[in-house]
């Protein structure tokens, strides 16, 4: 073999073992980001997210690595403390979303789940999130729920959130018959808005949903400049922030505000606490 018969080798050779290196690379990277999809505020929150191929790579182009490691853990942290912290025939009350990570994860019973088969409990649960305390306790109480949880995105900046995702919660809890007097409508304001705000809809401002996020965020401060209760997602102050829970009261709320869990109170016919 002559010597530039000899060196082409080589150069082939390297050229090779550097595509297997650039694949083996991509491969452990795409494996290793699966779990850190959803980008906001410099962090990166540990979500299952369909779409993590495209925002890690951006991030991680623009950030690098060491922002990259910078994660928000609050769902592990909110499912570790369900697991641990509640009984084992506990029910929680969520929407469908977060069913399968809560089934695996917490091991705990969902009342609906990805699988979304059964969309007369998809629809009750919109009604609950859609209702006023008083009628979301009724349909609780109908579904045996023991806890509720919800994902609230206004303290970090995270905004694919339950208040972001709540007008599907109002679509699809007025499709069914329990459902007609829920109308989407209502949720807005009459300029066609839907504003969380002081100039919202007092039936957006007083349903469950709403409360449930919101509970004790009017005395958070976010932002410098800014006033308390200054939801990041929705660039807002929030328009009702003193106000107390009659029907649940808050089991847990994790380090970021992300995942907060209630606690459905056992009350008597005349809406006392029998513990």
């Amino acid at each position: 073999m002559t010597k530039l018969g000899f060196l082409r080798l080589s150069y082939e050779k390297q050229d090779t073992l550097l595509k297997l290196l650039i694949l083996s690379m991509a491969a452990v990277l795409s494996f290793s980001t699966r779990l850190f999809a959803v980008l906001r505020f410099e962090s990166v929150i540990h979500e299952f997210d369909p779409y993590f191929n495209y925002r890690t790579t951006r991030f991680l182009a623009e950030e690098g690595f060491y922002k990259f490691h910078n994660c928000f853990d609050d769902f592990r942290e909110a499912y570790y403390w369900l697991r641990h912290n509640t009984p084992e025939d506990a029910k929680v009350m969520s929407w469908w979303d977060y069913g399968y990570q809560i089934t695996a994860m917490a091991n705990r019973t969902i009342l609906v789940d990805n699988n979304t088969w059964n969309n007369t409990h998809i629809s009750r649960v919109g009604q609950a999130m859609a209702s006023t305390e008083e009628k979301a306790y009724e349909i609780m109480r109908e579904l045996d729920v023991s806890y509720v949880l919800v994902i609230f995105g206004g303290l970090t900046g995270y905004s694919s959130d339950d208040i972001n995702k709540f007008l599907w919660m109002v679509r699809i809890g007025g499709s069914t018959d329990t459902g007609r007097h829920i109308k989407e409508h209502d949720y807005y304001t009459p300029t066609g808005e839907f504003r969380v705000d002081r100039e919202g809809s007092p039936v957006l401002l007083n349903c469950l949903m709403y409360k449930m996020c919101y509970y004790r965020f009017g005395q958070v401060y976010t932002e410098a400049k800014r006033p308390p209760g200054f939801d990041r997602v929705r660039n807002a102050e929030i328009g009702n922030k003193d106000f107390e829970l009659d029907v649940l009261e808050e089991a847990y709320t994790t380090e970021h505000w992300l995942v907060r869990i209630y606690k459905v109170k056992d009350l008597d016919n005349r809406g006392l606490s029998r513990t």
